[in-house]
């Protein structure tokens, strides 16, 4: 189940170190009233920042993203996660008010993959969302909405944009290890089918959250991970850590602490096979791929 699409362009994950400073999340389409978590100035577009309650995603104060997924865990990546001693932010509404700052105490990578699971020192306010995570993403989610956060040029810890877009591949590819799960959405300027709000990853989004529209409701389905261009060098699209793939792995790092994941059982009956280019797709209800824990 390898994307092998992708070893013909240039991937790239997003490190902020050896490269400029991280830029806003790139959208052909960006306006502040529609984009901006935190947007405080006149004729305020909803649609976005207020089809979901995000106040569980958070930023450090020193930009790096985390997401709750309990009272006191979160989910970033790997290669630009948060770190212990972290003080992550988080703000219960969209005005940018009433900050709730809570430490990072321990954190894992999750073997094999650029997931990272940071621990809280205490536990979250119920003024904070925690969100489910969509179990094991096989090829029936491909056309599935996502809603995905990455900086605004604002700087701070409401430096929050978000955009949509559409998965259009999920395997296994060769990123930082090989044969990682991925789900990869490509960057439509012109036709896009989330217009107006397509977007492209770019250095300083890694570790933002991906959530999958599925019914009415959102669920953390990727983390963010990657950019990638095409033969000639243009960008061609982005691509995240599938979450599903290791929700055993990380079930088993929060069992100590009494805390695991909230799972929503996929909509997916069946298998699906050679979905895609060199995509091998399986749907399979109430099961997850198990990677080996390394804290």
């Amino acid at each position: 189940m390898v994307l092998r699409w992708l070893r013909l362009w240039a991937v790239v994950a997003l490190y902020g170190a050896g490269l400029s400073l991280p830029a806003a999340m790139e959208m052909p389409d960006y306006a502040p009233a529609r984009h901006d978590r935190f947007y405080a100035g006149g004729g305020a577009d909803p649609a976005l920042r207020e089809a979901w309650d995000w106040s569980g995603v958070g930023l450090s104060t020193g930009g790096r993203w985390g997401t709750l997924v309990s009272s006191s865990f979160i989910l970033s990546a790997d290669h630009w996660d948060p770190g212990v001693g972290a003080q992550m932010v988080f703000y219960p509404d969209n005005t940018g008010s009433g900050a709730v700052t809570l430490s990072v105490d321990a954190g894992w990578q999750i073997a094999g993959t650029d997931l990272w699971l940071g621990h809280l020192s205490s536990a979250a306010p119920s003024s904070l969302a925690r969100y489910a995570v969509t179990d094991f993403l096989g090829a029936g989610f491909i056309g599935t909405e996502i809603a995905v956060f990455g900086l605004d040029d604002a700087g701070g810890t409401t430096s929050q944009r978000i955009g949509r877009n559409v998965i259009d591949a999920v395997g296994l590819a060769d990123v930082r290890f090989t044969g990682e799960p991925v789900l990869i959405f490509d960057y439509d300027r012109i036709g896009s089918e989330v217009w107006p709000d397509e977007q492209r990853l770019v250095a300083g989004d890694s570790g933002g959250p991906e959530f999958a529209r599925l019914g009415g409701a959102y669920s953390l389905v990727g983390i963010n991970y990657f950019y990638y261009t095409d033969a000639l060098g243009q960008p061609a699209g982005s691509g995240g850590s599938l979450v599903s793939a290791s929700i055993a792995a990380i079930n088993d790092l929060m069992r100590p602490y009494g805390e695991q994941l909230v799972v929503v059982p996929e909509p997916c009956g069946g298998m699906l096979l050679l979905v895609g280019v060199g995509v091998l797709g399986l749907c399979r209800p109430g099961r997850a791929r198990r990677p080996a824990a390394r804290a």
